[in-house]
């Protein structure tokens, strides 16, 4: 057999394109990928399978965390994932595509400690993306009464381990 040695790329890239491809035929209906999820059959699972709701998405983001996926892709609705406090779930890969936002409910993050993401007693947690951004609501803040050199503070975490 006589390969072109031009060729040899293209054959790779056209085996990931028929699987990438398949991943997606597989996913087409959103309750059958879910259960294959819980049944541990799927590995990967996208958020959006447990829905999304651009007033309030946070029980679909908490549910699809707590899936037992063990990466779950959180993509870009066109609209921010606007969420309350998610806990983390342990030994589990997020990825959160190119252009997403995560944002803070609106008078959800009062408290001193809130924070977006926790992981209280959880471990094994990656989260990535890129150009993906968090955002909280500023005039939902809390204003600490605390000064340093005579400047009030502002705190307010993304995440928070425990």
């Amino acid at each position: 057999m006589n390969i072109k040695p031009y060729s040899m790329p293209i054959f790779p890239g056209l085996i990931c394109m028929v699987m990438a491809a398949a991943e997606m035929a597989q996913a087409e209906n959103p309750a059958d990928a879910i259960k294959e999820v819980q049944a541990g059959t799927r590995q990967v699972a996208q958020a959006a399978w447990w829905g999304f709701d651009k007033e309030d998405s946070t029980k679909a983001l908490q549910a699809a965390i707590n899936s037992g996926a063990k990466k779950l892709v959180i993509g870009d609705m066109g609209s921010p994932w606007v969420v309350d406090t998610i806990q983390l779930a342990s030994d589990q890969e997020i990825v959160f595509e190119k252009g997403v936002v995560v944002q803070a409910k609106r008078g959800a993050f009062k408290g001193k400690t809130d924070a977006l993401f926790t992981a209280k007693l959880k471990s094994n947690i990656t989260r990535y993306g890129v150009s993906a951004w968090t955002n909280h609501q500023r005039r939902s803040w809390r204003i600490s009464t605390s000064t340093c050199a005579g400047s009030r503070l502002f705190w307010r975490r993304t995440a928070r381990p425990c």
